[in-house]
């Protein structure tokens, strides 16, 4: 990895978009060039709400109609991502 952000880097934690806006300054990207990989509700919210292509790996909730339609992706496993890219 290149950077490393935390949550108390920002002033807010999910589902403010704060953490991911943050992350897109160091990395010097814009949001919609960056891909998020999270695995709850608050955590597709928080990259949704910052631009961010959300992909959602499922952990203990999967997503209700209301998530899905701010999903770039759904899928079962970490290393199903690397057919999206």
């Amino acid at each position: 990895f290149e950077k490393l952000i935390s949550a108390t880097m920002v002033g807010e934690g999910k589902p403010s978009p704060d953490i991911y806006l943050y992350a897109c300054k160091q990395l010097g990207l814009a949001p919609e060039e960056c891909m998020a990989v999270e695995d709850s509700p608050n955590g597709v919210m928080s990259a949704y709400r910052a631009g961010c292509k959300v992909v959602m790996v499922p952990d203990q909730t999967q997503p209700d109609e209301k998530l899905k339609k701010c999903l770039y992706a759904c899928v079962p496993t970490l290393a199903d991502i690397s057919h999206l890219i």
